[in-house]
């Protein structure tokens, strides 16, 4: 595998820890997008979103012995690489969405609205189903 970015070699079984806080984040981001009442901003659950995203991204790539971090922009190409033919390029394009997203929710001024929590949550669907499905 490509060295791409910062990473560093995973424990054997470490994919399993980072599978169960995706499926956590993932379920966080659900019960806060199920509680949201139209008004305030999305931001907080966008950020689960991107949360789950990542941890699902680095459950793939540990259970191919490698884990990003600190860049996680660099993080659907380490899936990619990871996975080789078994990635599907379009949910590698699906992650890199949702990371696209990570600074202006996380940081940024901009205020997320009901609408894009629901397509972001959607999209993590998708990919999480998919990521699961892979694991499994």
């Amino acid at each position: 595998m490509t060295r791409t970015g910062p990473s560093r070699e995973a424990r054997a079984d470490e994919w399993k820890g980072r599978l169960e806080n995706a499926k956590g984040f993932h379920g966080a981001a659900k019960d806060l997008l199920d509680l949201h009442e139209d008004g305030p901003s999305t931001n907080p659950i966008l950020t689960v979103i991107v949360h789950a995203a990542i941890a699902y991204g680095d459950a793939l790539t540990a259970s191919v012995g490698r884990v990003n971090q600190k860049d996680h922009s660099a993080l659907p190409k380490l899936v990619q690489d990871a996975l080789g033919r078994r990635a599907d390029p379009e949910q590698i394009r699906r992650l890199q969405r949702i990371l696209d997203e990570k600074d202006s929710v996380s940081y940024g001024a901009r205020r997320g609205t009901t609408e894009q929590a629901r397509k972001m949550y959607e999209q993590l669907e998708r990919f999480g189903t998919w990521a699961k499905d892979i694991l499994s």
